[in-house]
């Protein structure tokens, strides 16, 4: 009963309590090694006899974004890493399946992490749920074809081809293993709530999925420009003299320097996450947002929003270890709106200022550029195309009140995958009464799954998104419902772009 026939061939998993199937590290790709290093992905061969999938594949080559706020693969990290994972409760039905990309600044991560576990979520609500790997750092999104000497050498946005390439996957396989392919969902957070926006601009992946649930997505995707002159300052690393090292480079090597890049980018392009998808007039014609407001995802439902206190965690790592991911200085502020001309610097900041005391503004000011105000805007142009439902969550527990973090980035996750006891973010929920946690875990969860099946999620206060309304969930101990959250915030931006333009 474990073994499935694919139409590649037969794939044996396991049975696991509390009753779900999975399957772990199934290549949906070809190795990207040697010929095939910053070339998109190579479709599998058939097979034959039995591939075991009992163990989580290799994770790709990947930065430390933080000490110890990652957790690590079975087998380690290797550029050997496009794989997929499927949790099933059942085969005999084609039921609802959800693909999920996970976050990590498109620098860390991998679908094999605990806090994405789909056991939960498949068994209790009888969904099929997949996990992903895709291609991180330099070796995803890396743009050098503009650079004399590179002769084609290298495909754009790997990272974001191998997605689209896991999502065919899913189209062509999936049916063995429960799922329906013409009822599939993508969801992600971070930068993987990013991915599934920019995934809604791709012309290739069009009905590859049916709906869309972005978690804090980061506002991140770059325009060529910007992805140019990030490529450019990559090859004035230490360690790389020209193309032919990228090309050769030991991998270990390679995350190594996109480790010192990284940080110095977020001085010099801050609000940015330097290597991340671009606009490369061919497979992402054009930047995410401008693509959703001209209805590149007609017809596509799509639930979106974010949480109330993002970039208190990314505050609290800097105080710690002296390294800036999102906007937290006045010389990044300064930094930002330097490459962001178009933006009125005087208008904005007063706005900030005259809300948030001493340098406070910072911290509110870096999470709208990162995640808020970029949520918000998808949302009122996907509204214009599609039912689109919009929410935030608030929840705090006693531990993330006292360390200051308050409903910071992340915090929702193990709320959706209906674990708070995975990962290092455990600790946070000692002391939390355990029955609102897991009533605010099983209202986000019904929501999701609800959503998936069928474009809505199931809450009769929860109405539609719309400019009319504005209307917001608020996940929390008691749930609410706001209208036109971020009133100031939001009609402040109107019109203009936070994101690198």
């Amino acid at each position: 009963m474990n073994t499935v026939s694919t139409k590649l061939g037969k794939i044996d998993g396991l049975y696991e309590e509390p009753g779900v199937y999975v399957w772990k590290g199934v290549r949906y790709a070809k190795p990207p090694v040697g010929e095939l290093r910053f070339k998109a992905p190579s479709p599998i061969d058939a097979w034959e006899g039995v591939v075991n999938a009992h163990e989580f594949g290799h994770e790709c080559p990947q930065i430390n974004l933080f000490a110890d706020t990652n957790a690590k693969a079975e087998k380690g990290t290797d550029e050997d890493c496009l794989f997929l994972n499927i949790w099933s409760r059942t085969l005999e039905e084609k039921n609802p399946v959800m693909v999920y990309i996970h976050g990590g600044a498109y620098k860390s991560g991998s679908g094999s992490q605990n806090i994405y576990h789909g056991h939960n979520i498949s068994y209790n609500h009888n969904v099929v749920v997949v996990t992903i790997n895709y291609r991180l750092g330099a070796f995803g999104y890396i743009h050098f074809n503009h650079i004399q000497g590179s002769e084609n050498r290298f495909d754009s946005n790997c990272g974001l081809r191998d997605q689209v390439a896991a999502l065919e996957w899913v189209r062509d396989n999936i049916s063995a293993f429960g799922g329906d392919p013409n009822n599939v969902t993508i969801f992600g957070e971070s930068a993987g709530g990013n991915a599934v926006i920019t995934l809604m601009a791709v012309p290739s992946a069009k009905g590859l999925f049916h709906k869309v649930i972005a978690q804090s997505p980061a506002a991140s995707s770059l325009a060529t420009k910007w992805s140019t002159f990030a490529s450019t300052e990559f090859l004035k690393s230490e360690g790389i003299k020209d193309l032919s090292d990228v090309l050769t480079i030991d991998a270990e090597k390679l995350v190594d320097v996109t480790q010192s890049y990284f940080y110095d980018m977020s001085d010099k392009m801050p609000g940015c996450l330097g290597l991340c998808p671009f606009v490369d007039g061919d497979f992402l014609p054009l930047h995410p947002l401008d693509a959703i407001r001209n209805g590149s995802s007609e017809g596509i439902p799509l639930l979106i929003g974010f949480n109330k206190d993002e970039s208190n965690l990314f505050t609290k790592l800097a105080a710690r270890t002296g390294k800036n991911l999102l906007i937290s200085t006045p010389s990044q502020v300064d930094a930002y709106f330097s490459n962001n001309t178009h933006l009125d610097k005087s208008k904005i900041l007063s706005s900030y200022q005259s809300q948030y005391p001493q340098n406070g503004y910072i911290n509110r000011l870096g999470a709208d550029i990162a995640f808020n105000i970029f949520a918000i805007q998808v949302a009122e142009a996907q509204s214009a195309h599609a039912p689109t439902f919009m929410y935030r969550y608030d929840f705090v527990s006693i531990v993330q009140r006292v360390m200051g973090l308050g409903a910071t980035h992340a915090m929702e996750i193990p709320f959706v995958f209906g674990d708070i006891h995975a990962g290092p973010m455990k600790m946070l929920y000692y002391f939390s009464n355990t029955k609102n946690i897991k009533g605010i875990s099983n209202r986000m969860q019904s929501a999701w799954t609800s959503f998936a099946k069928t474009g809505n999620p199931g809450m009769n206060d929860w109405t539609q998104y719309g400019i009319s309304n504005r209307s917001t969930k608020v996940f929390d101990n008691q749930d609410h419902i706001v209208h036109d959250l971020q009133s100031e915030h939001r009609i402040l931006w109107e019109g203009l772009s936070c994101y690198l333009d």
